[in-house]
């Protein structure tokens, strides 16, 4: 093993010995290894659990409900929260027969909106493809609020006090 492989594993180790001193128990089953190297070459390794099992390389690991994958990208997360907000979404429609702005805009506020901020400080995208995919979700619901025909997306977003996902 490489110099950063045995600090690793010795990180790990010193995690154990403190969790029994404290009389912490980890769960093995819930432990995952995100795999990245900036090299060309990844070194071979393996870490384990304090049971000695083998922790299993995963793509992307979830932590506190937001997905990171192994080339340290919350893509995976944004379309998961973009499915999520967009079912949301589908769901008021069906449920609220009305479409007024004050009924629309609190199901927007309390339901929709929470769904595309957690965490968003951790996982905001920088790239185009994701802004336009949690976009895409005001854009639907902003079309579906009454009085809002004939109005393209911005003009909605201003009629509506509304600030773009991007902006947020």
């Amino acid at each position: 093993p490489s110099q950063f492989d045995s600090l690793g594993i010795q990180d790990l180790q010193a995690m154990y010995r403190w969790a029994e001193y404290v009389n912490m128990v980890f769960n093995g089953d819930k432990f995952g290894v995100l795999p990245f190297w900036p090299g060309k070459t990844k070194p071979q390794n393996s870490y384990h659990d304090p049971h000695g099992s083998v922790i299993e390389e995963k793509d992307n690991l979830r932590d506190l409900g937001v997905q990171i994958s192994s080339d340290l990208t919350f893509s995976t997360h944004i379309e998961k929260v973009v499915a999520a907000a967009t079912q949301m979404v589908g769901w008021v429609c069906r449920t609220f027969r009305r479409r007024s702005r004050t009924l629309m805009m609190t199901a927007w506020k309390s339901l929709i909106q929470s769904k595309l901020d957690y965490c968003s400080q951790l996982w905001s995208p920088s790239d185009q493809a994701n802004i336009s995919s949690l976009e895409g979700v005001a854009r639907n619901f902003t079309s579906r609020v009454a009085g809002m025909d004939g109005l393209d997306y911005w003009e909605r977003l201003q009629s509506l006090r509304m600030q773009s996902q991007e902006r947020r």
